[in-house]
């Protein structure tokens, strides 16, 4: 199955990623001068309204992904609120910022270097099959900052993870112009700036990195064992996985690696279009009791069939749906995930 087939089939937007989204949007059209004729005194009006209108799409978005569960309605998303007021305040700020800046720059509008800012563009270099979307590039002379907004309320610092990404859109961006990055940086939903100064060589160590990393897996040459072997499983790697319900790494030990809940065995009864039994296989502590598994969508499952369920509420022998749960039929390779427990 090719990349872009996995990604349909089992990434799904949640209500925390569908909010990024918003905050997203609204930046981006900040950033490119969208609310350039507001004035100073509507502009959170014009703000509040333009986050509704997008939320408004990512809930219908939300819905068409995961029909036919039904997601909570957007007041009723976790920070939803907060969210909005957060981020409505930081955009607004940024706005405010920037024309009193540009104010005092009378005769000199254009922004500095020979490069306007980047803005929610994609960049890709062909010869090492890269591409990614960095949120905002600034550009002073011959160098750049790499930006990336973060809705999270408790960011402090740029993670492993999230500096090898932006290192990663720093070769991009160099690859493209020509010009040397001197740092990344991530925005808040508060504003505050998170930023480290990198070098050359911090990029070309990421690139080196990247290019290894893709060996790996092109030699693992589709095989479950080898690819198993590179993954590096964990409780906050896992938590947000697309593709943890058909992932052996997430079941290694015996039960869900993220400590939700969730249970692994085979359809033993159908009983009707929204509950059935599956005698469990993981997690270990309850194999070959039966469980009683309901508030799920049942019309494309058969008896005798070996299902993954993720995101549900267990209790002892019973597990309820909640609407994002996951349920995957194992099959083919992915009976490693029942053979390597």
């Amino acid at each position: 199955m090719a990349d872009n087939e996995l990604r349909q089939k089992f990434v799904k937007p949640n209500t925390f990623t569908s909010l990024g989204i918003v905050a997203h949007r609204i930046t981006e059209m900040a950033w490119s001068n969208d609310f350039d004729s507001v004035s100073d005194d509507e502009i959170e009006r014009a703000l509040f309204a333009a986050w509704d209108t997008e939320l408004a799409n990512q809930a219908s978005a939300l819905a068409r992904k995961w029909y036919p569960s039904v997601p909570p309605a957007s007041r009723d998303w976790p920070f939803a609120s907060v969210s909005r007021q957060r981020n409505v305040r930081r955009v607004a700020g940024e706005i405010r910022n920037f024309r009193d800046r540009r104010g005092t720059q009378e005769g000199h509008p254009e922004l500095p270097g020979n490069f306007g800012p980047i803005v929610e563009r994609e960049i890709c270099d062909a010869d090492i099959n890269l591409c990614g979307t960095p949120d905002r590039v600034i550009f002073e002379g011959d160098s750049f900052t790499v930006f990336d907004l973060k809705t999270g309320s408790e960011i402090t610092d740029i993670s492993e993870p999230h500096r090898r990404q932006l290192l990663l859109y720093a070769h991009l961006v160099a690859s493209a112009t020509g010009c040397t990055p001197i740092s990344i940086a991530i925005v808040t939903s508060s504003g505050k700036i998170i930023e480290e100064v990198i070098s050359v060589h911090d990029v070309t160590v990421a690139i080196e990195q990247f290019l290894a990393h893709t060996h790996d897996f092109d030699n693992a040459d589709g095989d479950p064992t080898k690819i198993l072997a590179l993954a590096k499983p964990g409780p906050e790697t896992c938590k947000w996985c697309s593709f943890r319900s058909v992932c052996s790494a997430y079941w290694s030990k015996g039960q869900p690696i993220d400590g939700n809940g969730g249970s692994l065995g085979q359809i033993v009864a159908i009983t009707s279009t929204n509950s059935m039994t599956i005698r469990q296989i993981l997690p270990e502590s309850g194999s070959d009791q039966l469980v009683g598994v309901s508030n799920i969508q049942t019309g494309d499952l058969r008896l005798g069939e070996v299902v993954s369920i993720v995101g549900g509420f267990q209790r002892e022998s019973s597990l309820r749906g909640q609407w994002n749960t996951q349920i995957e039929v194992i099959s083919g390779l992915n009976r490693a995930v029942v053979s390597q427990p």
